[in-house]
């Protein structure tokens, strides 16, 4: 029933997007049926990691069924999840790029307390020799 469905979407997109922009769920889950494949292959090119991939294709998934009502009929529709996809892979990368950068400086700040304590402990050694500090 579903191939059936699907083709004939296909036949009248305009049926499928009347329906999409109603919240019908069961056009959602025909629109990932026929989408989901290839949105993944494009998904795994930009990031090979495969989890990363499905998390990114099912985030740009959920993102176009909240703004179907911004979707322009005279674009193809694979191109606009496409596009929400390439912007969701960035959103990705910038955020991993920030945790990373945290985590750097959270490792240099912590370096920096541990080098800053062990040179006033050796001050300390120096200014009251045979003295147990911690």
């Amino acid at each position: 029933m579903e191939k059936k469905e699907i083709s004939l979407y296909k036949k009248h997109p305009e049926e499928m997007l009347r329906k999409l922009r109603d919240g019908e769920q069961k056009a959602q889950f025909l629109l990932y049926k026929q989408h989901n494949e290839d949105l993944y292959r494009k998904s795994l090119k930009i990031n090979p990691d495969k989890q990363v991939a499905r998390d990114l294709v099912n985030q740009a998934f959920l993102c176009a069924f909240d703004r179907i009502h911004t979707y322009n009929e005279r674009d193809p529709f694979s191109a606009w999840l496409e596009g929400i996809l390439v912007k969701k892979s960035r959103e990705n990368e910038l955020q991993q790029k920030t945790l990373q950068r945290l985590q750097s400086s959270r490792k240099a700040t912590q370096s920096r307390k541990i080098f800053a304590r062990s040179r006033l402990k050796k001050s300390f050694k120096d200014l009251w020799p045979g003295q147990f500090i911690l």
